[in-house]
């Protein structure tokens, strides 16, 4: 999964906030925003744009579907392979 940012815009109370949302695809991170938010957000930014915590100094104030470190874990491909290959001498 990867880690999108949702911003707010300027005429928003939270305009200086943001809201972290861990999705597969851009898509799929705006349908995520869109089930509590709606269309109103500023804009999203994914890990290909330059997102700049600094410039929104209310901070993170909220995460949305945050990995857990056990999915993270079970996803590692070295620990798939290991997991496999146990699976075959049993």
């Amino acid at each position: 999964m990867t880690k999108y940012y949702m911003t707010f815009a300027c005429i928003h109370p939270l305009h200086n906030c943001w809201i972290e949302v861990w999705a597969h695809s851009d898509i799929e991170a705006r349908l995520k925003v869109s089930e509590f938010q709606g269309n109103k957000y500023g804009s999203l930014y994914g890990p290909e744009d330059r997102f700049t915590e600094a410039i929104y100094t209310g901070g993170c104030i909220a995460e949305v579907d945050v990995p857990s470190y056990a999915a993270q874990r079970e996803a590692d491909p070295a620990r798939q392979r290991v997991a496999k290959a146990m699976e075959t001498k049993a």
